[in-house]
């Protein structure tokens, strides 16, 4: 199930929330391992460049990228929880699977990496 989240103004078109999400995947905001995999990269990207040219393309100077994403990543994780709990499918599952868990450990990887972004 997609779900839309209405995110915090910066302008007319555009939110923090919609650029953080995206920033995620476009550094992308992942361990070495699961950037090469998931992400078919061939190689470990500069991913301080790649925000800086994201953030730049969007015409944004936001600071703290680190803490935004990870504040993204958290929300999705909460909002899994909330539909498993209600007992939704497939969020029931992804709860037992351990993916909260794993939102965490997302969420805590580039904070302990945050030179890698900022």
């Amino acid at each position: 199930m997609e779900t839309l989240d209405p995110g915090i103004s910066l302008g007319k078109t555009i939110s923090r929330y919609d650029i953080f999400y995206v920033l995620e995947y476009a550094a992308p905001f992942r361990d070495d391992k699961t950037t090469l995999k998931w992400h078919h990269f061939t190689k470990v990207p500069d991913r301080k460049h790649r925000v800086q040219v994201f953030l730049k393309a969007y015409g944004t100077d936001l600071k703290n990228a680190v803490n935004g994403v990870a504040k993204i990543q958290r929300a999705g994780a909460e909002h899994v929880k909330l539909l498993a709990d209600r007992g939704l499918h497939p969020q029931v599952d992804w709860v037992k699977e351990g993916a909260l868990e794993t939102a965490e450990r997302q969420a805590q990887w580039p904070k302990a990496n945050r030179q890698l972004f900022e």
